[in-house]
């Protein structure tokens, strides 16, 4: 987690953690006896460090508060040793997001939409 602080407050963070995905399917779901342990490993193990939510306080967003997070974000986890970094739930239409994650190299493989039908 990185956390940026202007006068003693919080104007944004970033929470990322390793993609646990192949320790939920080595554990087949399940936590016990011994689930816990495969997951455990495979965030040990794993290349690509996720991360799940971002935020910039409104009044200081387009300063550069959010470079700044994922400036920090990425040393921490070049530091650590990942290889991959993966942005997850942006939305499509998102486009302050995807513009930034696209200017640094990024590619969009994944789509999130949200469907709305009147009931």
């Amino acid at each position: 987690m990185k956390i940026a602080v202007h006068g003693g407050e919080i104007v944004g963070f970033n929470i990322a953690m390793p993609n646990l995905a192949a320790g939920f399917r080595r554990a087949d779901g399940r936590l016990f006896p011994l689930g816990f342990l495969k997951i455990i490993r495979a965030g040990r193990r794993t290349r690509q460090l996720d991360t799940l939510v971002g935020g910039v306080r409104s009044d200081f967003r387009g300063k550069g508060v959010d470079a700044m997070i994922g400036c920090a974000t990425m040393a921490a986890a070049i530091e650590a040793g990942f290889e991959f970094v993966d942005s997850h739930h942006e939305l499509e239409y998102n486009q302050k997001v995807r513009g930034e994650m696209e200017k640094l190299g990024g590619r969009v493989y994944k789509v999130y939409r949200i469907y709305r039908k009147a009931l």
